[in-house]
């Protein structure tokens, strides 16, 4: 499963998205819009964690090393091959 954060979580977010990343079926988080900001620090979740680098680019400065940067090519197979569901 990919679950695209489009925006930043509230706590209570955090909490139910921790635990669906933590249930055990395989899951990768990619942010986008108004969730981009997250790659400056310690990903929020015990999951691959992912930023299309032109979107990282686009922000200027260093992401925080826990997360992955992906081209777009990279990006086009992951929601080629996972159910994808934005929040």
């Amino acid at each position: 499963m990919l679950i695209n954060l489009t925006g930043l979580p509230t706590g209570t977010e955090l909490e139910f998205l921790n635990r669906v990343f933590t249930s055990g079926a395989p899951a990768v988080c990619m942010v986008t819009g108004s969730a981009l900001p997250l790659i400056f620090r310690q990903k929020p979740f015990n999951a691959e964690c992912v930023v299309r680098a032109a979107d990282a680019n686009k922000l200027g400065g260093t992401i925080h090393s826990s997360w992955q940067l992906i081209s777009d090519d990279e990006w086009l197979t992951l929601t080629e091959t996972h159910k994808t569901v934005s929040w």
